[in-house]
């Protein structure tokens, strides 16, 4: 996705509210749920709490990747792509997460 999502996208990616979601295959499900979960996360929840169900181990791998590689991303590259990323999964104040995005200088964990 390149875009600011629908308002019921936007919805679902609101971490201050429960979400189910149905879709048939290639209805872009995997994309919604690793960015409602990277939503959550930078929201405060911790991984532990949340809860996302799916039918195949295929498509928890793939969540899980693509939940790993956003937070790579949040914290690794430059500001308008992050900016960008922030945009297309519905966050409202981009700019003022970016300094508590970022990883440490000379920090080695990622």
């Amino acid at each position: 996705m390149s875009h600011t999502p629908d308002p019921d996208i936007l919805a679902v990616l609101d971490p201050a509210k429960s979400a189910v979601v149905e879709a048939c295959a290639g209805s872009g499900k995997t994309w919604l749920l690793a960015a409602r979960i990277v939503r959550l996360l930078l929201a405060g929840a911790k991984p532990g709490e949340i809860l996302a169900i799916t039918f195949t181990r295929k498509a928890a791998r793939e969540i899980e990747e693509r939940v790993v590689e956003g937070l790579r991303r949040l914290a690794l590259a430059d500001d308008p792509d992050v900016v960008g990323y922030l945009r297309e999964r519905g966050c409202r104040k981009r700019r003022s997460m970016l300094p508590r995005l970022r990883v440490p200088e000379g920090s080695t964990n990622c």
